[in-house]
């Protein structure tokens, strides 16, 4: 979901902090939707899964950089959180 939020999505040019927004377009609302549909439909699919509560954020240390992200990334939609 990420990628095609990164990808597909229609953003807004970059405001003063440097990030552009989700545009209010019909391709976007496609996009959003299929995602509600994904996330309602997830606790159906899988009830055991849906059950667990994340009481601290997931993080996990790595080696990679953006620039292993360089064939048919846009840098600026890759962000990892690095420990």
């Amino acid at each position: 979901m990420g990628q095609t939020l990164g990808t597909a999505a229609q953003w807004t040019s970059a405001s003063a902090d440097g990030v552009g927004k989700l545009e209010l377009t019909a391709a976007n609302e496609v996009i959003l939707n299929k995602i509600i549909a994904f996330i309602d439909s997830f606790p159906l699919q899988h009830s055991a899964e849906s059950k667990v509560t994340f009481k601290q954020p997931l993080i996990w240390t790595t080696e990679l950089s953006s620039a292993n992200f360089t064939a048919g990334y846009s840098h600026k939609y890759v962000h990892m959180h690095c420990l």
